[in-house]
């Protein structure tokens, strides 16, 4: 049986890349967002959701919320993530997420057992960590060279190894983000929760991220 997810939509391009990863996750995905928004999202398996006379309110309680196993809130509304937060977390859904910009509303929401994400830090590295999501993605860049972005998991191919063993042995350039920061030190090895990027000749990537 798929998962259920329900987003608030973020109004900018971090909804598409958290829908695409939940649908690659096999999420399906109900979404809080406008008519024209909503258009953006009909290649996924999304349901739309959109504000007309009722409350924020109204429309989640309309969504069966005893079946969501995952709520995120990311909306740029620090008080609005809060409060549906809340709500969720009061029928039952077991993993709630905010995206905040405030410390008082980390607190407060971190009070109710909701995760919170600063938005200073690395918003989609620490949301696949969270929600312990897969993600690979190859973005073809002139010829056959292109750019890997993956979030390394506990079977990544790159997990434990350093960064000059992984640069020699798949013939590519590779960079770590953990946290808010970049590593590149040929020393560095490769942890469960990093963001990895890696720039060579597509065939390596794919054969670095299978």
């Amino acid at each position: 049986m798929a998962r259920k997810a329900l987003v608030l939509d973020s109004g900018d391009d971090l909804t598409k890349l958290v829908v695409e990863v939940l649908a690659d996750n096999g999420y399906i995905i109900h979404l809080i967002s406008n008519e024209y928004r909503g258009k953006e999202f009909i290649k996924y398996p999304v349901y739309i959701h959109t504000i007309k006379s009722e409350s924020y309110e109204k429309l989640i309680e309309g969504i069966c919320l005893e079946d969501v196993e995952t709520a995120l809130f990311i909306s740029p509304n620090d008080s609005l993530n809060v409060s549906l937060a809340k709500l969720c977390r009061s029928r039952g859904v077991p993993r709630v997420i905010v995206t905040l910009r405030n410390q008082a509303a980390e607190e407060e929401a971190t009070e109710y057992g909701i995760t919170a994400v600063s938005t200073s830090r690395c918003v989609l590295g620490r949301l696949y960590r969270v929600l312990n999501l897969k993600y690979t993605k190859i973005t073809p860049l002139r010829g056959d060279f292109g750019l890997l972005e993956m979030f390394v998991t506990a079977d990544s191919k790159p997990l434990g190894r350093g960064l000059a063993e992984i640069e020699e042995s798949y013939g590519v350039k590779v960079a770590l983000m953990r946290d808010d920061e970049i590593i590149t030190s040929p020393d560095a090895v490769a942890q469960e929760g990093d963001y990895l990027i890696a720039m060579g000749a597509i065939g390596a990537l794919r054969d670095l991220s299978s």
